[in-house]
């Protein structure tokens, strides 16, 4: 099925998303 492929994409952006916040944050950029 291709629903676990897109809930899985969406966690992948998420955290990516979040990962990217946090370095910005820190300022690591």
């Amino acid at each position: 099925t291709g629903g676990n492929r897109t809930q899985a994409a969406k966690l992948l952006e998420i955290s990516l998303r979040s990962l990217i916040y946090k370095i910005k944050e820190y300022g690591l950029e």
